[in-house]
Parts: structure tokens; sequence; C-alpha cells
């Protein structure tokens, strides 16, 4: 992705912050809304560009919503095991 594609994500990440602030859990609820409308691959972009330019609110929610990713992805290798496990 371009720097201005970078800018781009970033500038979004810090909007939904800022929109929901004032949430009971802000940073949950940003990261859940990253996980809902964000592809993985827009993810995946920020997540190596890091937190530079994020709202510290952006920057929680997108380590949060980095964990789900990193979960998901346990989840599904730990059930192809159990797959092959069963198959045996």
């Amino acid at each position: 992705m371009s720097a201005h594609g970078i800018e781009r994500l970033v500038y979004m990440a810090n909007q939904i912050a800022r929109h929901l602030v004032l949430e009971r859990d802000p940073v949950s609820a940003v990261a859940d809304h990253i996980i809902a409308f964000w592809t993985p691959a827009m993810r995946d972009q920020l997540i190596k560009h890091g937190a530079t330019g994020l709202d510290l609110i952006a920057a929680k929610a997108l380590e949060q919503a980095h964990r789900h990713d990193v979960n998901l992805i346990s989840l599904a290798r730990k059930d192809q095991f159990l797959e092959r496990c069963h198959e045996c």
C-alpha cells in the first residue's frame, strides 16, 4: 500500500476513535468496528505501519483487533489439527 493509503487508514482509525470516544469502553468499540468493517488486508497494513500517527485509543484498538485476528488464526489451526487427528 502506498504512503498515501497508509495515511488514509491512520486518518480513518483516528476518526473512528474520535466518534466513539464517549462509549463505555472506547477501545473495544473501535476494535469491534475495525474487525467488523475493515478487511484483514487493511488491518494488516496498519499493523505493519505501527502506531505512528494514531491516537491512543486508535492504537490500543488496533492492538486489540490484531489479537483478535491472531486468536482466530490459532483457532483455525487448532481445528485443522483436530480434524486430522480424528481422521487417524
